[in-house]
C-alpha cells in the first residue's frame, strides 16, 4: 500500500504520522509544519506548503528522506500520485463536460496548433502522471496540478476556459508551486484573474529517474 511517513525530527526521529490517502490538512492531524523527515513508499507523493494543496509544492518519489531541506517545517498537506509516474497521459476536450474533440497527449507538445486544438480547451482528464499548468507562455503565470483520477469537467469557474496552447512532457526536477488548483480536491482553490485573456496551458510530467532514489524532486 502507498503511504508516506512525516517525522518531526531529521534522520526520522521525534513525533511521527503515517498517510495512505490524500489530506488537505495537517492541521486537523496536529502535524501541521513540523516534518522534518519523510519515507515515502509505494507510490509518489506531492507535499504542499499550506492547506488544501496550496503555496509551495515539490514531488517525492519513493524513499528515505533524512532531511527536507528548504522544506523543512513547511507541509501542510499531501497528495498520492495514485498509479506511478510511468507512461504520463492527459486527455484534453474541447468543450465542457468534457464534449467536442478532444487530444490525447503523451509526449510533448510545444504548440497545441499542430494538434488544431490551441486555446480551445474546457475540460480535461489526467489519467497517468501528474502535470502542472500554466497561465503564460515558458511556464509562468499561475499554475494548475492535476494529479492521476482529477476530472476537471468544466475550466469556466476556474478562469482557465479555450486557454490551453502548450504542453510539456518531461522529468521535473523541483516545481515552484505558488498560487495554483488542485482540480482533483473536494475543496477548489479560486484564482482571481481577467476572463478574457489568453493562458497558456504546459503540462509538466514527473516520469520515475531509476538513476535517483534519494533526493527530492
Amino acid at each position: 500500500m502507498s503511504r508516506i511517513e512525516l517525522f518531526a525530527e531529521r534522520d526520522f526521529l521525534g513525533n511521527s504520522m503515517t498517510l495512505d490517502a490524500d489530506t488537505p490538512n495537517l492541521t486537523l492531524k496536529g502535524f501541521n509544519d513540523v516534518t522534518k523527515s519523510m519515507r515515502v513508499i509505494g507510490e509518489p507523493w506531492v507535499v504542499f506548503q499550506h492547506i488544501n494543496y496550496e503555496g509551495e509544492f515539490n514531488l517525492y518519489r519513493p524513499g528515505n528522506y533524512n532531511s527536507l531541506g528548504g522544506f523543512e517545517d513547511m507541509i501542510s498537506s499531501v497528495r498520492k500520485v495514485s498509479g506511478g509516474l510511468d507512461n504520463p497521459e492527459i486527455i484534453l476536450y474541447e468543450h465542457t463536460n468534457y464534449g467536442g474533440r478532444s487530444v490525447t497527449l503523451t509526449n510533448n507538445a510545444e504548440d497545441l496548433r499542430t494538434y488544431g486544438f490551441n486555446d480551445t480547451t474546457s475540460s480535461h482528464k489526467m489519467i497517468r502522471g501528474a502535470g502542472v499548468l500554466y497561465e503564460h507562455i515558458h511556464f509562468q503565470g499561475k499554475k494548475m496540478v492535476t494529479l492521476p483520477g482529477d476530472n476537471v469537467p468544466d475550466y469556466v469557474p476556474l478562469g482557465w476556459n479555450d486557454a490551453a496552447s502548450s504542453c510539456h512532457v518531461r522529468r521535473l526536477q523541483k516545481l515552484d508551486g505558488a498560487d495554483f488548483i488542485i482540480p482533483g480536491s473536494l475543496i477548489w482553490i479560486f484564482v482571481s484573474r481577467q476572463k478574457q485573456h489568453i493562458i497558456t496551458l504546459i503540462i509538466y510530467v514527473f516520469i520515475d529517474d531509476p538513476g535517483s532514489t534519494n533526493h527530492s524532486v
